[in-house]
């Protein structure tokens, strides 16, 4: 009788062929809980239950943990995926006819009940893989047959029968093994070879549940005795006592039920007149000894044959349950005949129960009701609750705590949960109304309770804040409303239900109430008053919107939780002081230029304390760099003079501000018959071209110093490489030949050639290098005049408050006046709305107008600056903006160049 059994032979679990493993993800544990399942694991290693898996496995269960009013785990597997693969065996079961005959003119008998059940029956380790499961502590398997797999009964049943079946006087149901005899020596002697062969092959029994040597026994859900086979007086107990009707509602519900099973009672409308006539409008109730008999005689007639059948195996099980606002009630039925009945009232604290938690109680109190028949057996359970349905196909995880609790009680058993309309379960719907009210709740019921109120104890969160919690949850009105429907129940139609509440609606199976809290799933629902504290704890350490969301998601609950997340967060001043930049916006190019030189663009750079002048041309790629003394406008003209008499003067020369925006360089720009055009204020990118003539002159100038080299043997090189997608050097392209390198080449080769189709080329090129980059940039929304935003600062790196006056005719351009009320033009990848109202500062400047500016000429943008897209640039207007004064922090005037604006 003492420790755990084992059954000869190792079990394997077959599964069905083409099925895909699935490997469940690895639940979190509450912290409190984390050192008492390290012991437990320690100590189901100990007994030889689990073991610790090192090797990859393809299935993984989901494991749950409940714990126990003694502060004990019980370990338990959630193997849904891997039940839809399991082989049943299908083990015959014995019929009631056939134990019955076994155990006729028997007078002794003694009913032993397997200790642990499945835990006796050792599975292989293909099957263990099967039945592996996730802990923050590794994974592990079971090396037993575990709770909840549903071919566990009939293996059960097998392993029994193969080790007891062939002794004389004994006959076997599941977990439960009845030894008789005709005589009390025959009796002893088929006990003692029973007892004999468990000790043999390490059987274990349970001790207290022994019925030794009576002369009447309860098993199989009856009553045996030498006298045969008599019904179980519990299973029509909650008929015989049901309450006398006390109104017509309380004997329409009763003459309902009768009348349900009234093709089985003989004469029913004759005893049922006087009650019939009882329930008319135009009669006053009165309860006579008549209408007393006629209950009497119906409770009698409905608890014995041919009314009433003894229960059989092998025919279809159907249980019908329901509960009302104050008790539970149950039928179980075989052929529409009833074999059992069941009722009982809900205790205090199960009244406070959501409508779906009483009937999903009502299952369970029918199912271990009516253990003794169906244990192993496959079940047709129906329901008055549809949710029920969705809610037996869940995870078990996914569920309320109490749900979670129920379901895994009746893990054990094969129930296939189906709704039926209340109206016609007469008998359960009768029962749950009429209950008994003195019928005892088993004690295992109460660790559904301590399981559910064990997730308030979990909570980490202080005292003093769980009562500020139950406070505000008290005076919320819409809390306090839901609270109400949880604990009586919700409206059928949503719109019968407050605007506030109606949110609520559509997830109100998953709400409960413990101890004055509201919670959906495990998420705590906050209170109305206490969301935005609750909001300013998750963004503590001021991280960004979806971390902060996926934050509260895991613990807290409200409608519109994400958007109140993502206005207070987009609201907070420090984020938006130290946010990102902007992500790129889509290209706006330049229009495709028809010949080389048409347009060039110019910078200056600094390397290893060396300045240098870059030019490039738009059309063929060719690369200029040049040494320079020092960077004053005159010694760059010089330099660029000399370039323009070797390759004549371009259409447009793009270049930075300084020095080309000098009037020296532009009386140098009407002499030389070329227009200037200036980049964007503070957005190199609006240049492209020069932008990239400096990364490939910094490249070829560093590697040349790496190797000693000279730099001008690297730029030829460069000249002479075809360029991608056009297959044709700079050099070919500007020069239409080839230059002479280092490299031998055949004469024929360096003789001049015409490239062809070099505008389609070049369009292609620029197309894919647009696709490419619009890939990963996105265009922001406009602004409006007057709105909040913040500016980036391009030396602190930070967003500045700001707002915008108007917009600039130019694509992507806005004029902003800044905290210190100096008025600036901005391109939109430097703006971002604000949610916050700012104090800008008004200073008595010159406003930014089209009327003071100097027309120049009109060039389109390039990249995200945005362009004047224009096929026509013999006499583009372009337009270069002054902007006005603008002071530096200590008050000092900064004299503003004139820009070209891109």
């Amino acid at each position: 009788f003492q420790g755990l059994g084992t059954f000869p032979n190792k079990h394997h679990i077959t599964l069905n062929e083409n099925v895909s493993p699935t490997v469940a993800p690895i639940r979190r544990v509450p912290q409190i809980l984390h050192n008492r399942l390290k012991l437990k694991l320690e100590e189901l290693e100990k007994s030889n239950s689990i073991r610790k898996v090192e090797h990859p496995t393809e299935w993984l269960q989901p494991l749950v943990i409940v714990e126990k009013p003694n502060g004990d785990l019980r370990l338990c597997l959630d193997p849904k995926q891997l039940n839809c693969a399991i082989k049943r065996e299908h083990f015959l079961i014995p019929s009631m006819e056939e134990i019955s005959a076994k155990l006729s003119g028997k007078k002794f008998f003694t009913v032993l009940d397997m200790k642990d059940g499945y835990w006796q029956v050792l599975i292989d380790d293909a099957s263990a893989n099967l039945l592996t499961f996730g802990t923050p502590y590794g994974r592990y398997q079971f090396l037993r047959l575990a709770f909840g797999v549903c071919s566990a009964p009939e293996v059960f049943q097998r392993k029994n029968y193969e080790l007891f079946g062939d002794i004389e006087g004994v006959s076997l149901y599941f977990d439960d093994l009845i030894v008789t005899g005709e005589t009390e020596l025959e009796h002893d002697k088929n006990l003692k070879i029973v007892l004999e062969r468990a000790l043999k092959f390490n059987v274990k029994f349970n001790k207290t549940k022994i019925q030794f040597k009576q002369s009447s026994v309860k098993f199989m859900g009856q009553i045996f005795s030498q006298k045969g086979i008599e019904t179980n007086k519990n299973y029509v107990k909650a008929i015989i006592e049901m309450p006398v009707p006390s109104c017509k509602n309380s004997l329409l519900r009763f003459l309902g039920m009768v009348k349900y099973l009234g093709k089985f009672i003989p004469k029913l409308s004759q005893i049922t007149a006087p009650l019939r006539n009882l329930t008319r409008n135009d009669v006053p109730w009165y309860w006579s000894t008549e209408h007393e008999a006629a209950v009497t005689q119906l409770k009698q007639i409905l608890t014995n044959s041919p009314v009433l059948t003894f229960f059989d195996p092998k025919k279809e099980i159907v249980i019908e349950t329901d509960s009302s606002k104050d008790g539970l009630g149950a039928c179980l039925i075989q052929e529409e005949h009833p074999v059992a009945f069941a009722s009982r009232s809900l205790t205090k604290t199960e009244m406070k129960y959501a409508q779906i938690e009483k009937e999903a109680l009502a299952i369970l109190f029918a199912v271990q009701k009516f253990h003794l028949f169906i244990y192993g057996l496959n079940i047709k359970m129906y329901s008055d609750h549809k949710p029920l349905e969705s809610i037996f196909k869940k995870n078990i995880q996914s569920i309320s705590p109490r749900l979670q609790r129920i379901r895994l009680k009746l893990l054990n058993y094969n129930l296939h949960v189906t709704y039926k309309p209340g109206k016609q379960m007469y008998i359960s719907d009768a029962l749950s109304r009429a209950y008994l009210k003195n019928e005892k709740v088993l004690k295992s019921n109460q660790e559904i309770d301590y399981f559910v109120h064990s997730l308030t104890k979990t909570l980490s969160m202080s005292e003093s804040r769980k009562e500020q919690f139950k406070k505000e949850t008290k005076n919320d009105p819409t809390l306090q409303l839901i609270r109400n429907y949880i604990e009586t129940s919700w409206p059928a139609n949503k719109n019968d239900i407050p605007t506030d509440a109606k949110p609520f609606f559509k997830i109100k199976d998953q709400l409960y109430s413990i101890e004055n809290l509201l919670f959906h799933d495990y998420k705590l629902i906050v209170p109305k008053k206490l969301q935005k504290e609750m909001i300013t704890l998750i963004h503590e350490g001021h991280f960004g919107i979806e971390k902060c969301k996926s934050r509260a998601r895991q613990i807290f609950y409200w409608p519109g939780m994400s958007h109140d997340i993502e206005m207070f967060i987009k609201s907070c001043k420090v984020c938006e002081k130290f946010a990102r930049k902007n992500s790129y916006q889509t290209l706006m190019p330049y229009p495709i230029t028809k010949r080389p030189w048409e347009r060039v663009a110019v910078d200056i750079f600094t390397y290893a304390k060396i300045s240098y002048l870059v030019m490039y041309d738009a059309f063929s790629n060719w690369l200029e760099i040049v040494q320079i003394k020092d960077k004053s406008a005159v010694t760059v003209m010089q330099e660029i003079k000399q370039i323009f008499a070797r390759f004549g003067s371009p259409d447009v020369l793009v270049a930075d501000n300084v020095p080309f925006n000098s009037e020296i360089f532009k009386k140098f720009a009407m002499e030389w018959n070329f227009k200037l055009a200036f980049r964007s204020p503070n957005f190199p990118r609006s240049n492209g071209l020069a932008e990239k003539a400096v990364a490939i002159a910094k490249s070829i100038i560093k590697k040349a110093k790496e190797e000693g080299k000279d730099m001008y043997s690297a730029l030829l090189a460069y000249r002479n490489i075809p360029l991608k997608h056009i297959n044709y050097s700079p050099s070919q392209i500007l020069n239409s030949r080839r230059c002479k390198t280092k490299i031998p080449i055949a004469q024929e080769l360096l003789s001049p050639e015409l490239c062809k189709n070099m505008t389609k080329k070049v369009e292609y090129k620029q197309q894919l290098n647009t696709d490419y980059f619009n890939k990963r940039a996105t265009d922001h929304a406009p602004l409006d005049n007057n709105s909040n935003v913040t500016v980036y600062n391009h030396v602190t790196n930070t967003w500045e408050p700001g707002k915008i006056v108007n917009t600039h005719q130019f694509p992507r351009s806005y004029v902003v006046k800044d905290s210190l009320g100096n008025t600036l033009r901005r391109n939109r990848h430097d703006l971002r709305m604000s949610q916050n109202e700012y104090q800008v500062k008004d200073h008595e400047c010159e406003s930014i107008s089209q009327n003071n500016e100097k027309t120049l000429l009109n060039l389109p943008q390039t990249s995200e600056s945005g362009p004047q897209l224009s096929s026509d640039l013999q006499n583009p207007p372009f337009q270069c903006v002054k902007e006005s004064y603008v002071t530096t922090r200590s008050g000092r005037t900064i004299n503003k160049p004139i820009k070209l604006d891109l």
